[in-house]
């Protein structure tokens, strides 16, 4: 048995990048970040996927197309 995990992580952003939005940033408040959504499958340590969205997309709904898109492609 494996258990899929969706872990995000915060990224600050310095400069100017395509996609970056102020968010939840809870070390760098009032900076633009990008938000990282990684597809991990627990036991045998795999990444499956990893979704890079604007920093203002923290919430699990914002991965959840994503992993759609990665499921359907397995």
């Amino acid at each position: 048995m494996c258990v899929l995990d969706i872990d995000t992580s915060v990224n600050p952003v310095y400069g100017r990048q395509g996609g970056v939005e102020v968010g939840y940033n809870p070390h760098k408040p009032g900076r633009p970040s990008l938000v990282l959504h990684p597809y991990l499958v627990g036991k045998v340590r795999l990444v499956l996927n990893t979704e890079f969205e604007a920093g203002n997309q923290v919430r699990s709904m914002y991965s959840l197309p994503g992993l759609e898109r990665t499921l359907d492609g397995m």
